[in-house]
């Protein structure tokens, strides 16, 4: 695949919440969706999988996390976890489980 003129796509929704559970400053989301992602004129990936979202209120943005992780036949990332990287916290914003953000 010659990928140095790319017309990239991607659609990925929702099909179901399966649970959604809030403890403490902790949430973590469960369900299935469909990702379905084009290079130029041809799919690469039409899979529906599992998916697995966490997001930790750690008080200042360089504490906060999210992650997601997806599971299923047919994804390109089969079984791995996007997360930031160590240490860095969120790119922007605040994860606010429960309340206001201080900017409001």
């Amino acid at each position: 695949m010659n990928l140095e003129r790319v017309n990239f796509g991607m659609i990925v929704f929702s099909l179901e919440v399966a649970s959604f559970q809030v403890k403490e400053n902790h949430v973590t989301m469960t369900g299935t969706a469909r990702s379905i992602t084009t290079v130029n004129d041809d799919i690469v990936e039409n899979a529906v999988y599992r998916f697995t979202a966490e997001a930790i209120d750690g008080g200042p943005a360089e504490k906060d996390s999210f992650s997601m992780t997806l599971h299923g036949d047919g994804l390109m990332f089969d079984a791995h976890t996007f997360e930031p990287a160590e240490g860095g916290g969120l790119v922007s914003g605040d994860v606010v489980i429960g309340g206001e953000t201080s900017d409001g």
